[in-house]
C-alpha cells in the first residue's frame, strides 16, 4: 500500500497508509472549522474537553507528564481529558473528534 508522511509540530514524522488520508482531511477541515465557528449557545466546558482530548490524543499522541495539582484546576481538567482518551489510536480520536464536533455544532448553533 502506498504510505503518505506526515510531520508534527515539533518536526518529528511518522508513517500513516494513505486510506487514512480521507479521514484526516475531515480531521483537519474539522480543526479549522473549530478556530472560527461561533456557537449561539454556551458550550458546556464538559464537551470543550472532550474536543481538546482528542485533539491533544491526535496531535501529541499518549498523556505525558505528571498530573497537575488541584490549585492548577484547568491544566488539570485539560490533563485529565487528554488521559480519558489513552490507548485510542490516532485514526480513531480523528473520528470521534469530527463526529463529536459535528454533535456540538447541531446541539449549540
Amino acid at each position: 500500500q502506498a504510505q503518505a508522511y506526515a510531520c508534527a509540530e515539533q518536526g518529528s514524522c511518522f508513517q500513516r497508509e494513505s486510506r487514512a488520508m480521507a479521514d484526516t482531511s475531515a480531521f483537519d477541515k474539522a480543526v479549522e472549522q473549530v478556530k472560527t465557528w461561533q456557537p449561539s449557545k454556551s458550550v458546556p466546558t464538559d464537551r470543550k474537553l472532550i474536543l481538546y482530548g482528542l485533539y491533544k490524543q491526535v496531535t501529541d499522541g499518549e498523556c505525558k507528564g505528571d498530573r497537575p495539582n488541584m490549585f492548577a484546576w484547568e491544566a488539570r481538567k485539560k490533563f485529565d481529558a487528554w488521559m480519558e482518551q489513552k490507548g485510542k489510536g490516532r485514526e480513531q480520536c480523528e473520528k470521534e473528534y469530527v463526529e463529536e464536533l459535528a454533535k456540538q455544532v447541531a446541539e449549540f448553533s
